[in-house]
């Protein structure tokens, strides 16, 4: 049988399903699937090649610290299959990379479960999308027709989400994201961080017995030793402004065995 490249084949055929490659290229091509015109073999043939591609980057970024895809890609891999799994509801089961709010957690920490769940963000990709998703937090609010609803916007600056815990208010925990509901117990290393207070006696005359802050941590590429490129760390799973600002990620800074002062 002769290979066909998916530059040459029907964006959404068979062949085309066939000779998909996990290159940013081929990803960036995933936008112009019509999904409602597959069958439900093509369709679980393209889910599955997809699932095993998201995994794989999710290993590299969050485990190996290792990103092998570009960030355009991955999300072209994910919005494909949410799209493939809402047109193919049996496609969509607990175990699908979609259902992941950030990354897996390393086995070099401790596994903490979070008090309750981390949520995320989500994100869009066009005026349109924003639109909708404005459309949809009038009609949930009952806004009244016509009267435009006061908003803000601000420029996004990536990091590494963590959630700190405090009772009575002293720092006695710093966890990562992990995938929501596990985390990364990196307390030590939070406590090199000059800006995040080991205690807040004397910076609020009254907290709560316990409470939680969601942080993120990032650092100015000017001050980083890191010498990868700025890249946006998923962790965050997402924001719904467009324009991002890239920092350098402090994800490996923050996520070594041996912390060290700042």
């Amino acid at each position: 049988m002769t290979n066909v490249h998916s530059s040459q084949a029907r964006i959404g055929s068979e062949e085309w399903i066939t000779s998909l490659t996990p290159d940013d290229a081929d990803a960036m091509k995933l936008e112009q699937v019509d999904v409602a015109s597959l069958s439900a073999a093509q369709a679980q043939r393209l889910w599955a090649r997809l699932a095993s591609w998201v995994e794989s980057d999710q290993i590299a970024y969050y485990i190996n610290d290792s990103p092998v895809s570009s960030d355009a890609a991955y999300d072209a891999r994910m919005r494909c299959l949410q799209e493939l799994e809402r047109e193919f509801p049996s496609l969509d089961t607990p175990q699908s990379p979609t259902h992941r709010v950030g990354g897996s957690f390393s086995n070099d920490f401790t596994s903490v479960r979070h008090p309750t769940q981390m949520m995320s963000l989500d994100d869009v990709f066009s005026i349109e999308e924003l639109r909708d998703w404005y459309q949809g937090i009038v009609d949930d609010l009952n806004w009244p027709k016509g009267k435009p609803l006061p908003m803000t916007s601000e420029v996004k600056i990536d990091g590494l989400a963590l959630n700190l815990i405090y009772r009575n208010g002293v720092l006695v925990q710093g966890l990562t994201r992990g995938d929501g509901v596990t985390g990364e117990d990196i307390t030590l290393n939070v406590r090199t961080i000059g800006s995040i207070p080991q205690n807040l006696g004397e910076r609020l005359p009254t907290f709560p017995t316990s409470w939680r802050y969601a942080a993120k941590c990032s650092c100015a590429s000017r001050t980083s030793t890191n010498s990868t490129r700025p890249r946006k760390l998923r962790a965050r799973r997402r924001l719904l402004i467009p324009a991002t600002q890239r920092l350098v990620p402090y994800g490996r800074r923050i996520r070594t065995l041996q912390p060290s002062a700042p």
